[in-house]
């Protein structure tokens, strides 16, 4: 997800008590790995471990996603399929290795359409999308993320819906010729955050409001949203 975050909401502290939690279970995981069957089950717990090492190891991360993809291929299992493809694009993506990324982002949103998930696929839009934005190429990052959104809209994907939204007001809010777009989505997200009760989100997307309305030299208003952000920021720079 891409909110331009102000530094105006904290930064996140690291709990070594809960990384080594994190450690415990993940050599926990990787001790049931060595006993597990070759079956649905193992597909699972492979994706699984791939997504701990996300961040950790990308590498580790793109290692049991392929050979969750290869055991899920063997057994007919699309779903857990997707998921590896999912999973490998974004340990890619953490290498920096945009070409593979997005490679495997396309086989998991053709394997989410086949099945007729629009929430997988307005995920795999939104994570290609990103791609693209980290490379600086925003009229193809703009163009997955407005896709993303219609598959969230049209699966009732909240969560999705937010991302899109928030991803697409950050596109526009670039230029000052589209400022006033940036501000339809972002109002569109702020609505959306408050119905669901997302203080986070709240907070994150009236920063951004904020941001904007001060780039147009619109003063008043930013300082009206720098302040209800200030009101629901949760301690962290991530966004919903």
């Amino acid at each position: 997800m891409i909110y331009r975050i102000l530094s105006i909401i904290s930064s996140i502290i690291l709990l070594t008590g809960a990384a080594f939690g994190q450690d415990a279970q993940l050599d926990s995981l990787l001790k049931v790995l060595n006993n597990s069957k070759s079956d649905t089950n193992k597909v699972n717990l492979l994706n699984t471990i791939s997504k701990k090492f996300f961040t950790s190891n990308p590498e580790r991360s793109v290692f049991y996603g392929l050979q969750s993809a290869d055991l899920a291929k063997s057994l007919h299992f699309n779903r857990g399929l997707a998921y590896a493809y999912k999973n490998t694009g974004i340990g890619y993506f953490y290498k920096g290795e945009n070409i593979d990324a997005i490679k495997s982002y396309q086989l998991s949103l053709a394997t989410f359409d086949s099945m007729g998930d629009k929430k997988g696929v307005a995920n795999i839009y939104s994570n290609m999308g990103n791609v693209y934005y980290n490379q600086g190429e925003d009229v193809e990052a703009l163009d997955l993320y407005l896709k993303a959104l219609k598959y969230a809209d049209e699966s009732k994907d909240t969560l999705r819906m937010l991302t899109a939204l928030g991803n697409i007001g950050a596109i526009y809010g670039k230029k000052k010729q589209t400022y006033e777009l940036a501000i339809k989505y972002y109002l569109q997200c702020l609505l959306l955050s408050k119905l669901n009760g997302d203080k986070s989100a709240i907070g994150i997307t009236c920063a951004n409001l904020g941001e904007v309305y001060m780039n147009k030299a619109t003063y008043d208003s930013a300082h009206i949203y720098f302040d209800e952000s200030l009101k629901n920021v949760d301690g962290t720079e991530d966004a919903p």
